[in-house]
């Protein structure tokens, strides 16, 4: 077995003495599952939860921001799983909180989607965008799963406007609601 196949099979497991295995004798933390999604390590650690591993792959420097063949990164997935330590670390990492899919699925709208309140909350703090739309004109506010969700993503939206004198998710200038 290959560094890169075995640093696969120890990521979709979730093997850390596997991965940093296969790091030392030369796998590439960039490989790609060549089987079906085009996933990398990171995205099967993510999915699974794995923080330990997220951080060594990161450090190996996997690209936060790698996207399978769906468009989906890592950041999606450990959002979609309402995985708040993994969101931060990816985010820490350079992932970007307003990455889309192929569907223009952005993290927060999955997390939003499972309902996920401090995973959203973390997301919108890093800076997702409330106004991006998917293929089917939802925001990740239409795709909320409770309207005491919806509220929080709006309340923390306006309070990080108001900080920083920018627009409200309304569209209106923090000062102007002054």
């Amino acid at each position: 077995m290959s560094a890169n196949e075995l640093l696969l099979d120890s990521a979709r497991s979730g093997d850390l003495a596997g991965i940093v295995k296969a790091l030392a004798d030369g796998a590439n933390p960039e490989v790609e599952d060549g089987r079906h999604k085009r996933e990398t390590a990171l995205m099967y650690v993510a999915a699974g939860g794995r923080l330990d591993c997220m951080a060594v792959l990161l450090d190996a420097k996997a690209t936060p921001d790698h996207r399978n063949r769906w468009g989906v990164a890592a950041l999606h997935l450990a959002a979609e799983s309402g995985d708040v330590a993994g969101t931060a670390l990816l985010i820490s990492h350079g992932a970007s909180p307003s990455i889309q899919s192929r569907w223009g699925r952005t993290a927060l709208h999955m997390a939003a989607a499972k309902g996920h309140a401090e995973t959203c909350r973390l997301l919108v703090a890093a800076g997702a965008d409330l106004r991006i739309e998917d293929q089917r004109g939802r925001s990740p506010l239409d795709v909320c799963r409770s309207d005491q969700l919806r509220g929080l993503l709006v309340s923390e939206a306006e309070r990080l406007a108001l900080e920083c004198g920018l627009a409200t998710p309304t569209g209106k200038s923090a000062t102007h609601r002054i």
